[in-house]
């Protein structure tokens, strides 16, 4: 058996950390989402890991552990949220009478503003597993 996520939403060339965030961001604390996140990466990597010769030897693919992947993706998680709360900016502008595209925006960008205050320590925590940028 195989899942085969197709993300057409951001649909174009993004860093690998930044798809995966998206896919299993939460702005609430959630068990299930951060083991479901680590069960993704495992079967990722695996697919990876199998599928090499197909494709290539791409310096983007170069292996990677479960925990490397969920610093990766930690690193893009503020980046995720400005996107979104831009987003739903944008929406408002074009139809300021949906209030429901202000309570989106303001909640995406304290979000963002959240996540923002960790990222030295993510970066930090990254650089250790992985070596510096």
């Amino acid at each position: 058996e195989s899942i085969i996520m197709i993300d057409f939403e951001l649909s174009g060339l993004n860093y690998r950390g930044f798809d995966v965030c998206k896919l299993f961001r939460t702005s609430k604390t959630c068990e299930h989402s951060r083991n479901s996140f680590e069960a993704f990466a495992k079967s990722y990597l695996r697919y990876i890991e199998e599928n090499r010769p197909l494709l290539g030897q791409d310096e983007n693919l170069q292996k990677s552990s479960v925990k490397g992947l969920v610093l990766e993706a930690r690193l893009f998680e503020p980046i995720t949220w400005l996107e979104a709360g831009i987003f739903f900016l944008f929406l408002l502008s074009n139809d300021p009478s949906q209030q429901i595209w202000k309570e989106l925006a303001a909640d995406r960008l304290k979000h963002f503003l959240k996540s923002k205050r960790n990222l030295q320590m993510n970066l930090k925590e990254f650089q250790l597993h992985v070596g510096p940028c």
